[in-house]
């Protein structure tokens, strides 16, 4: 399905169902198969699935979304936004400024309101939530949780996040 209010707009899938639905200027969106979505406000965004679902949900600006397999959700408000993983799922849903979340497998939230924030996980489930300021954390196991006030913020996870009960 290709919905257009103005503008234009380009579907090109491959297989399954694809799903295109732009306000105004240019969008492009090449799936390869299975289902995809994208919605867009206005400006540019560019959607490139391998397999599995991927959404993409756009305010403005340009957003890049590139997943490998899975389930990936993006939400960006404004600004650049780029979110980068390879398996299982990953959700990244910044404010504004340039955000970017490279995960390697399991499920990664992160959540920025401002400036620059990068977080990196190698597995499990790992949460960002910065603020503000530069701070750096590099947990090993067991259940982290990073809070920053502004500026920069990296988060470096090894293994888990949640603990059992």
């Amino acid at each position: 399905m290709l919905i257009t209010l103005n503008d234009i707009c380009i579907l090109i899938a491959v297989n399954g169902v694809n799903i295109l639905i732009t306000v105004n200027d240019i969008n492009m969106m090449i799936p390869v198969n299975d289902v995809n979505k994208m919605i867009t406000v206005n400006d540019v965004n560019m959607m490139i699935t391998v397999n599995d679902v991927c959404i993409l949900i756009t305010v403005n600006d340009v957003n890049v979304m590139i997943s490998v397999n899975d389930v990936n959700v993006m939400i960006s408000v404004n600004d650049i936004c780029m979110l980068i993983t390879v398996n299982d799922i990953n959700m990244m849903i910044p404010v504004n400024d340039v955000n970017m979340l490279i995960t390697v497998n399991d499920g990664n939230m992160l959540i920025t309101v401002n400036d620059v924030n990068m977080l990196i996980t190698v597995n499990d489930v790992n949460m960002m939530i910065p603020m503000n300021d530069v701070n750096v954390m590099i947990p090993m196991n067991d259940v982290n949780v990073m809070i920053n006030v502004n500026d920069v913020c990296m988060l470096i996870t090894v293994r888990r996040l949640w603990l059992e009960e």
